[in-house]
C-alpha cells in the first residue's frame, strides 16, 4: 500500500460540495490502496507545521486537491504546488489565468482537471501525457439520495447571492446552523422544478439528482467549463430576466446533463486507478 498526504482539505470550510469531494477522495484512496496519512488545509501548510512535515517524510507522495485554488494566480499557489520535496499528483483542478508558474508542475507526475477549458491552459506549463480531463470528484457519488416551483442557490458573487438571497426559496451551499448537512440539502433541492445556482457544486448535485437548472457564473471559468462539456452551455444566465425565457431549455437538457454523470464515476475510477499505479512506482524508488 501506497503512503500519501492530502494537501487542500476543504472538507472544512463548511462546504457541502467541499465535504462531499474529501469524502470521495478518502473512499477513492482506500479502495485503490493509497494510505492517507494526514490532510491539512490551505491554512495549515507551512514548515513549522510539525505534523505536516512528518507525514510528508513518512511518505511515498503528495496529493494535492486543486478545488477552488487555481484561478487568477492567488498568493496561496505557491505554497499548494509546491511545497514538499516528494513526487505530487494534482486531481480536481481548474486553472484559470495561472500566472508565474512556469515551474511548479515540474514535480507533478499526473495532473487532472475537471473540464476542457481548463485542460487548455494548463497543457501550457506541463506535457500533454500528463494531464487528463476528469470529472469532479463529487460526481463519484452518484446515489440519489420533486413540489416548490423555483428554488435558488448562492453564489459566490456578492451581488449575485444578494439578489438571490431576497428570493422566498433560498437555500445556500454554505453550511449554516439552519441548513446543516448535504441531506438536507438534497432533500429541499428534489422539492423543485427548476434549481438557479451560481455555485459550481450546486450544479454538479442538479446534474446528479436530475433536477432541471440555470446558472450564473462564478469566480473562475468552472461552471462553463462543466457546461460546455456536458453539451449544456445553453444553461448559462447573466441575469434573472433569463429564467423564465431559459425554463423549459433546462428540462430539455436535463436528460443530457445526466449522461454526463453516468459516464463520470467510470472516469473517476480510471483516474485513480492511474494514480494508484502511478503511487506503486513511488514506492517502489523511494
Amino acid at each position: 500500500m501506497s503512503k500519501a498526504v492530502l494537501l487542500n482539505d476543504t472538507s472544512r470550510e463548511n462546504h457541502i460540495g467541499c465535504k462531499l469531494v474529501i469524502q470521495n477522495i478518502k473512499t477513492l484512496c482506500k479502495t485503490y490502496k493509497i494510505c492517507l496519512l494526514g490532510t491539512f488545509d490551505r491554512d495549515s501548510i507551512n514548515s513549522s507545521n510539525r505534523q505536516l512535515m512528518s507525514s510528508i517524510a513518512d511518505s511515498d507522495f503528495i496529493l494535492v486537491n486543486g478545488e477552488g485554488t487555481l484561478h487568477h494566480s492567488p498568493e496561496t499557489t505557491s505554497r499548494l504546488l509546491e511545497f514538499g520535496n516528494k513526487p505530487k499528483v494534482l486531481i480536481n483542478a481548474v486553472w484559470e489565468k495561472m500566472f508565474f508558474v512556469d515551474r511548479a508542475l515540474d514535480n507533478f507526475r499526473y495532473i487532472s482537471v475537471r473540464e476542457s477549458m481548463s485542460y487548455k491552459e494548463v497543457v501550457k506549463y506541463a506535457p500533454k501525457g500528463q494531464v487528463c480531463i476528469v470529472p469532479d470528484l463529487i460526481f463519484y457519488n452518484t446515489e440519489s439520495i420533486k413540489v416548490h416551483d423555483t428554488g435558488f442557490g448562492d453564489s459566490v458573487m456578492p451581488y449575485v447571492r444578494e439578489k438571490f438571497k431576497q428570493r422566498n426559496n433560498y437555500f445556500p451551499l454554505q453550511v449554516e446552523a439552519t441548513h446543516p448537512d448535504l441531506y438536507a440539502y438534497i432533500s429541499w433541492m428534489r422539492t423543485l422544478k427548476l434549481y438557479v445556482t451560481g455555485r459550481f457544486h450546486g450544479v454538479c448535485l442538479a446534474m446528479m439528482l436530475g433536477i432541471p437548472f440555470l446558472a450564473v457564473p462564478s469566480n473562475s471559468h468552472k461552471i462553463e467549463g462543466l457546461l460546455k462539456d456536458c453539451g449544456c452551455l445553453e444553461l448559462l444566465i447573466s441575469n434573472e430576466s433569463e429564467i423564465l425565457e431559459k425554463r423549459k431549455r433546462a428540462q430539455e437538457l436535463i436528460v443530457q446533463a445526466h449522461t454526463y454523470v453516468n459516464s463520470a464515476k467510470a472516469k473517476i475510477e480510471h483516474s485513480f486507478r492511474a494514480i494508484a499505479n502511478i503511487a506503486n512506482s513511488f514506492k517502489k524508488v523511494r
